[in-house]
């Protein structure tokens, strides 16, 4: 049977800022109408956290499930360096204050920072996957990582194709490290089990209790993940999910 997986790559006009991990269905969700018709915050609670259906497939092991894809890998060539940036209330910001404030002290004073900043011409992500409905909601976005007001991170293509492989279960530990995050319950062995998230929204605290693995660390998964994932990465799996997927998007639609 043939074993698929998605490469999803963004060409980048500018350096982006990354504070924390992109992961793909992170992204993705994002984009997704259902999330954008709900902002949430931070004292957002758990409860009122939107799921969207996207067309990454997830795998359920052990109480835990996770979306089979990788965080954002930037190109080889890539350089971390920093930018300045600069925090300065103009006249007209000035005249629509209630009341005065000290450019000098306090909140309202001038300041000059310093941001992280990784200059890539791309960024590559894996997932297993229907192909086209990553299209649709990557398209859908045009700037990513943090600061993506100020210009950082402009998306100037998206290029989205399905490949043959013979080790699906990478988008998950590639040459021995994670290539996401992963529950610990996962994996034989790990360098390293943190606390953390594995599910979007990432950066949410509600999500911030589970035992994972973190990007990078050295791990083995444990055979019942790897045959889950050779599963879910076989073609006629991918078809039947799209398949799902698209009447789940059509039944809405009609509501």
């Amino acid at each position: 049977m043939t074993l698929r997986i998605v490469e999803v790559v963004a060409t980048l006009a500018a350096p982006l800022v990354l504070t924390d991990e992109m992961h793909l269905d992170g992204l993705l969700a994002s984009a997704h109408p259902m999330c954008r018709e709900s902002p949430i915050g931070r004292d957002t609670p758990v409860t009122a956290l939107v799921s969207p259906p996207l067309s990454i497939m997830q795998l359920s092991f052990g109480g835990a499930t996770v979306r089979l894809c990788t965080v954002a890998d930037a190109a080889q060539s890539a350089q971390l360096t920093t930018s300045q940036v600069v925090k300065r209330r103009d006249a007209l910001d000035i005249a629509a204050l209630a009341r005065p404030i000290h450019l000098g002290l306090g909140p309202g004073k001038n300041r000059l920072g310093r941001l992280p900043v990784v200059v890539t011409p791309t960024l590559t992500w894996r997932a297993i996957g229907d192909r086209r409905g990553i299209v649709r909601l990557a398209k859908r976005i045009t700037h990513v990582g943090t600061w993506r007001a100020a210009g950082y991170g402009q998306v100037v293509h998206w290029d989205v194709t399905m490949h043959a492989v013979d080790d699906p279960e990478s988008v998950l530990v590639r040459d021995g490290r994670a290539q996401r995050t992963l529950p610990a319950s996962w994996v034989e062995d790990a360098e390293t089990v943190t606390t953390g998230a594995i599910q979007a929204p990432y950066w949410h605290p509600a999500r911030q209790g589970a035992s994972i693995v973190p990007v990078g660390a050295r791990c083995t998964l444990r055979a019942a993940i790897v045959d889950g994932v050779r599963h879910a990465a076989h073609h006629e799996h991918q078809v039947a999910h799209r398949k799902r997927h698209g009447a789940k998007r059509e039944a809405r639609r009609s509501a």
